[in-house]
């Protein structure tokens, strides 16, 4: 086989070997440009020259024309008043001559590539010299075992200035004389030492003995937060009866991480679903709700009358669930009587809903005209007749027959007509009470929810929630009977003749074209 010589070694002709090389050496090439012309681009900018003649202008302006005449872009804090008039004449200047005449001593600039950064000269001074005044403070941390502590946080009281410690619980930190540090770690208290110069702070912080006896739901019976090992997170009653809701899972969303709140279509009686961990299967049957011990539907417990809301995340729950509890366990306890008098509570909730988002309509013409197109390439009898386009056109035809039904012909958006607004109550009454021997609730709930169609006829949801929580002790530390009854009842309203669906929803489901659009007689 005849070879080629080259300097160094030998490349048979028309080899693969022969065109890599070749395909290097214009990477290279092309490599190299690249990098020249962004340099190149660089020098020019830093060389630009600029010509201004402005007068009693504000500075905004200036600053605009220097951008338009240069690739410069300034950045500046709203401190820096862009607002402020001033003059200038300058030709073929440079650009750092112009703001040295531009900004004079008020106002400091800094060129980084192709940025400017404009700050206040005064605000620089004064963070220097504050700067300059600060001390420095070390110290150690550790808990009462004398374990250094990893991570805590140490913060300047009432600054944004702070540290962590490093691995063996040390910190330094400059502060302004005599400041105050708190320190503070998950699981201790709080503490405040005050800086004393020239001193390595030691300091000593011990365990939230209240945070650790918190009590926790998990499974059919209570634990406390410091023998708790899975991951729970509980939802209190503050944050469900602070919020407009009109059932459970809606006081869930945004409360718990890992747990997904997705919304229902909007209709009537249709609630939010929730997912922990998200989809585990196909066939997912979602989490199991536990309610005061006894599996249910969350949605049909009345949000006032929940106490708390424990959402089991982790596997340890199929401990006492099996696999039912595979995509997790939500715990809900209702409330009991807490005043030693009689309480009633009464909360009332209106509120107006209205759609997030709208389709926009096309014309009752060019929806048939381009129907009867669509029609007509599918090889199919065209849906409107020339007589239903011709009435169309004509603002005086309101509906003409056709067969046993009548097509409305007018231009009528009736996205925009029936899309409005719906309306929606709750109203919510307590009376509780809780003695040495007794304790009781008892509670009734109305939600009364409007359909964006309720105007045209029947579409609405009524729910009525009743709960009798008693706990009775029949022979002290002997003998006690706890009884937990609750009653609801959900009725959804539609048309009779339509179904769920219902006739205006039959016409809503039609109306992406305003206009043209069919009803039964």
């Amino acid at each position: 086989m005849k070879n080629t010589r080259c300097t160094d070694f030998c490349v048979p002709k028309n080899s693969s070997i022969k065109q890599l090389l070749k395909t290097m050496r214009v990477t290279i090439f092309l490599l190299f440009f690249c990098v020249f012309s962004t340099i190149a681009g660089t020098v020019n900018s830093q060389n630009a020259r600029v010509s201004i003649h402005k007068t009693n202008v504000p500075l905004e302006e200036i600053l605009n024309e220097i951008e338009h005449q240069t690739d410069y872009l300034f950045m500046y804090s709203n401190n820096i008043d862009v607002k402020e008039r001033t003059s200038i004449r300058v030709s073929e200047k440079p650009v750092s001559e112009v703001l040295k005449k531009l900004l004079g001593n008020k106002i400091a600039y800094e060129m980084e590539g192709m940025h400017i950064i404009l700050s206040d000269k005064r605000e620089n001074q004064t963070a220097i010299a504050q700067q300059a005044n600060k001390i420095q403070v070390k110290g150690n941390v550790t808990d009462m075992a004398g374990e250094p502590v990893i991570g805590a946080s140490i913060l300047e009281k009432g600054t944004t200035n702070g540290i962590v410690t490093d691995f063996n619980g040390d910190f330094s930190l400059n502060v302004n004389p005599g400041a105050v540090l708190v320190v503070s770690y998950i699981g201790y208290s709080a503490q405040e030492v005050k800086v004393i110069p020239g001193k390595v702070l030691k300091i000593k912080i011990k365990e939230d003995a209240e945070l650790l006896d918190e009590v926790v739901v998990v499974g059919y019976g209570t634990q406390k937060k410091v023998n708790l090992t899975g991951a729970v997170e509980t939802v209190d009653a503050d944050v469900i009866e602070n919020r407009p809701i009109r059932s459970a899972t809606d006081a869930l969303q945004g409360t718990v991480s890992g747990l997904t709140v997705t919304s229902g279509t909007g209709k009537p009686g249709e609630f939010a679903s929730f997912k922990i961990r998200g989809n585990t299967s196909v066939n997912s049957a979602g989490a199991l709700v536990i309610i005061d011990g006894m599996p249910g539907d969350i949605n049909t417990v009345n949000p006032q009358d929940i106490e708390t809301i424990s959402v089991l995340k982790d596997a340890a729950s199929a401990a006492i669930y099996g696999a039912r509890a595979a995509e997790g366990v939500v715990l809900v306890t209702t409330k009991k009587g807490t005043s030693e008098k009689v309480k009633v509570e009464y909360t009332g909730n209106f509120s107006f809903n209205t759609p997030t988002r709208l389709p926009e309509s096309n014309t009752g013409l060019d929806h048939a005209l381009l129907s009867n197109v669509a029609f007509t390439n599918a090889g199919l009898a065209v849906p409107f007749s020339q007589k239903a386009i011709d009435a169309i056109k004509d603002p005086n035809t309101i509906a003409i027959p056709n067969g046993k039904e009548w097509t409305y012909t007018s231009d009528m958006d009736w996205i925009d007509l029936m899309m409005d607004h719906s309306f929606q109550q709750t109203h919510n009454l307590t009376i509780s009470k809780a003695s040495d021997r007794l304790k009781y609730l008892f509670s009734i709930g109305w939600l009364d929810q409007n359909g964006m169609f309720s105007e045209y006829g029947p579409d609405n949801y009524d729910r009525i929630n009743l709960r009798s929580n008693i706990s009775v002790e029949l022979i002290k530390d002997k003998l006690s009977l706890d009884s937990r009854i609750s009653y609801s009842r959900g009725v959804n309203l539609y048309h009779a003749a339509e179904g769920s669906e219902g006739r205006w929803r039959r016409a809503y489901s039609q109306s992406t074209y305003r206009g043209s659009i069919y009803f039964r007689v």
